[in-house]
């Protein structure tokens, strides 16, 4: 990756431009999970992403993290996303590139995941929403794990609505 969002041109439509945290699976893009040695190309989107997409979605990327999605700074990655705001603050948790994708305009939706505050921390440090679900309400099939039983995917967005529209279509 040479910046916090590894980015693919736009597929055609009109649905929202979305990311996805790289611990994610997204199919023909590799998943590393922030340690480019791990990395594999998964064949199948995770479901999920899957749903996003039936959703309406056109994925544009994946976003980095905090390496196997163990950190609440966000600054133990490969390429860290910078602070939306303020460039000498921490953009926080691993899921701070989604975060911060959201915060700066790249992106109107992204997924990250949240174990112990990865959706919630990047979205206080950045002023958007963070929507951690109840444990099993999002399928985690196709997602690295950090904690199998705790660990939930999350979505940003920059207003209510929209982060609800998007966690109810993937949930």
């Amino acid at each position: 990756m040479s910046s916090f969002l590894h980015r693919i041109p736009a597929p055609p439509g009109e649905g929202p431009l979305a990311a996805v945290k790289d611990n994610i699976d997204v199919a023909g893009m590799p998943t590393t999970a922030g340690c480019p040695s791990f990395a594999y190309t998964p064949a199948a989107d995770a479901e999920a992403v899957r749903r996003l997409r039936s959703w309406g979605a056109r994925i544009i990327g994946k976003t980095s993290l905090d390496q196997f999605a163990t950190g609440l700074v966000g600054t133990r990655c490969a390429v860290p996303a910078i602070n939306a705001f303020d460039a000498t603050r921490i953009p926080g948790g691993s899921s701070s590139g989604s975060g911060v994708a959201v915060a700066t305009g790249e992106v109107a939706v992204a997924l990250g995941t949240d174990t112990a505050g990865s959706g919630r921390v990047p979205a206080a440090l950045n002023n958007i929403v963070g929507f951690k679900p109840t444990c099993g309400w999002v399928s985690t099939t196709g997602v690295v794990p950090a904690c199998r039983s705790l660990d939930c995917v999350s979505v940003f967005s920059r207003s209510v609505q929209e982060g609800w529209a998007a966690l109810t279509a993937i949930a």
